[in-house]
């Protein structure tokens, strides 16, 4: 329950919770058995968008009790700040759960820790700070998507010019091509063919190229940025840049 702070008067405040998230999972310790090692985090600004690996409930279920180091042991911490000279509630209401905590004088933040995040985990939490003295409360909203596999990105193309291995964000001085005459370096572009979906280059003058194999060619002959992006058969991408100085 909310209780009455939370109260149908027709008037919402705006989502103007601030502070951050993280999510955070089990790893073993020689001292305590079991620590907290952060593998997401990001700010709370009003809202916030968290995506994060998770496993079926009867493997997260009591993990923290047992001390499970396996990867299943996650939770999710959520920080809101707060005046530090004022005493504050901070609640969290998500399916399945609901949270609320008092935050006393002397902190600056309300802080709430989600344990044991499953798979039976996803959707939206109405976040909501009181704090004494206040004559509104401060709303936030994060949305949780939780997913069973492994994000593998796609594999980085490989650009060369003359031989040489370029770099992300290398520069190549342009030149000028006519036919087969010119001064401007030409470049190669490869992907590994191996769960290719698509290859394409971005380039400064807004010409889109794309690869119906696996590489392409270009001569860098403009000022800017020139972007190549590669998607993979599962929908993710990987991106390297080029500039044109």
């Amino acid at each position: 329950m909310w209780g009455p702070a939370f109260s149908d008067s027709g008037i919402r405040g705006a989502l103007t919770l601030q502070g951050y998230w993280s999510v955070e999972s089990a790893v073993a310790d020689p001292i305590h058995g079991v620590a907290w090692k952060t593998e997401l985090t990001g700010p709370l600004d009003g809202g916030a968008f968290v995506q994060t690996r998770a496993y079926p409930f009867d493997q997260a279920h009591g993990c923290i009790a047992k001390k499970l180091t396996t990867g299943a042991c996650k939770r999710i911490r959520i920080r809101a700040e707060k005046p530090g000279d004022k005493v504050a509630s901070f609640a969290v209401q998500f399916p399945g759960r609901t949270f609320a905590i008092t935050a006393p004088e002397g902190a600056p933040f309300a802080e709430i820790l989600l344990n044991e995040i499953s798979l039976n985990d996803i959707g939206d939490m109405s976040l909501m700070l009181n704090v004494t003295g206040a004559v509104e409360q401060s709303f936030g909203m994060i949305s949780l998507r939780t997913h069973d596999q492994e994000i593998t990105p796609a594999a980085t193309a490989a650009l060369s010019s003359d031989g040489r291995v370029l770099r992300d964000g290398d520069a190549i001085k342009k030149g000028w091509r006519f036919l087969f005459f010119g001064t401007a370096k030409g470049v190669d572009v490869v992907e590994n063919p191996a769960d290719l979906l698509s290859l394409c280059g971005f380039f400064p003058n807004g010409e889109i190229r794309c690869s119906e194999d696996n590489r392409m060619s270009f001569y860098v002959t403009e000022r800017g940025e020139y972007l190549f992006v590669s998607w993979n058969t599962r929908l993710q991408s990987s991106r390297i840049s080029i500039r044109g100085a």
